[in-house]
């Protein structure tokens, strides 16, 4: 391993534990320094973009997170953490998209699954929610936070009806 991949590795690995421990800011200068050694470094990108997405910076989130999409368009993480930027900035057919590819590369990515279907039903799209919220309660049959949104949903539907 090259003196640089090592760095890397240590800078990325202490970032997410920093990330994994709530220390947003510990966890941004690790990432920020790999990304100073590293400028294309997909996941340092795409943990720079989850943080930034944790610490309420969506603009910024967005940006490093299509940066690390346009390296590896397939990044799990990259892919999820887009989408729930683009949901907290109010570009619902954005993260749809992104949570469409997440759902086909990870079907069983239960938080994708279900920002998938918060998104549908802030959409509109009642029928198709109804049909993921059924999906999902098939997957997870405990989830009583399923339960709970498929129920909502389903008055919702009586009411616009």
């Amino acid at each position: 391993m090259s003196k640089l991949a090592s760095k890397a590795s240590e800078l990325l690995s202490a970032g997410v534990g920093h990330l994994q421990a709530g220390r947003l800011a510990r966890a941004e200068q690790s990432f920020r320094k790999l990304l100073k050694a590293d400028p294309g470094h997909v996941d340092g990108l795409a943990m720079l973009g989850t943080a930034s997405n944790m610490s309420g910076h969506h603009d910024y989130a967005a940006s490093l997170l299509e940066r690390a999409l346009a390296k590896n368009p397939d990044h799990l993480g990259a892919l999820y953490n887009l989408g729930v930027a683009c949901q907290a900035l109010g570009r619902l057919e954005a993260a749809l998209a992104c949570y469409d590819k997440a759902a086909r590369l990870a079907p069983r990515f239960l938080e994708a699954a279900f920002n998938r279907a918060v998104v549908l039903q802030d959409l509109g799209r009642l029928d198709d929610a109804l049909t993921r919220w059924q999906e999902i309660r098939a997957a997870w049959p405990d989830s009583a936070e399923v339960h709970n949104h498929l129920g909502h949903l389903l008055i919702a539907r009586e009411q616009w009806s």
